[in-house]
This record gives structure tokens, sequence and C-alpha cells, in this order.
């Protein structure tokens, strides 16, 4: 069988959830562990946190891991979020983002 790339899943939350990312990863592994040998399919958890180091806005390379994942799980806890920007720059938050119609 033929190796292929992982399917890459973005899991996007706010702190606090820390068991929820845990269990989602562990679902991610799980599934891997159990169709090996039968499917050469694998997936790949990326977070916010493989960001690295920019000096242009945070969103913006968070947006570009986005856009090269295959899926996207987003856990809220008690909130949406807060507006992405500020008067005095950007600031932490949720953000919509719009794809083609």
């Amino acid at each position: 069988m033929v190796d292929a790339l992982p399917l890459r899943i973005f899991l996007a939350s706010p702190g606090g959830l820390e068991d929820e990312r845990a269990a989602a990863r562990a679902c991610a592994s799980e599934h891997g562990v159990r169709r090996d040998g039968v499917s050469n399919v694998t997936y790949e958890v990326i977070e916010w946190d493989r960001v690295r180091g920019t000096a242009r806005r945070a969103q913006e390379a968070i947006n570009e891991l986005i856009a090269e994942s295959h899926f996207m799980i987003v856990l809220f806890k008690s909130a949406w979020g807060s507006e992405p920007g500020s008067p005095w720059g950007y600031t932490s938050g949720t953000e919509a983002l719009h794809g083609p119609a």
C-alpha cells in the first residue's frame, strides 16, 4: 500500500478546553490505529500553536493553517468569542472566514 499524506484536521478552541482537545486528538489517533492495515489514510490534528512567530497578524497565519486543512473541528465553551479587533490594534477573538460562494 502506498503511504498517503495525512488528512489534516484543524482543531480550534478557546483556553480551558484541554480535556476536550485531548479527546479529539485521541479520537483521531484511535481511528488511525483501528484502520491500520485496512486503509492507508491517516489523520493529523493541527492546532493554532503550530503557528510560528510572525511579525504579521497572528490570525493571518492561523487562517493559512485552516486553508491547508481538510477538516475543521471548532469547540466553544460558554461564548462564541470576542471581536478580533479593538481601537488599539488586533486582539484575540473569533472571526468568521468566508470562502467562495
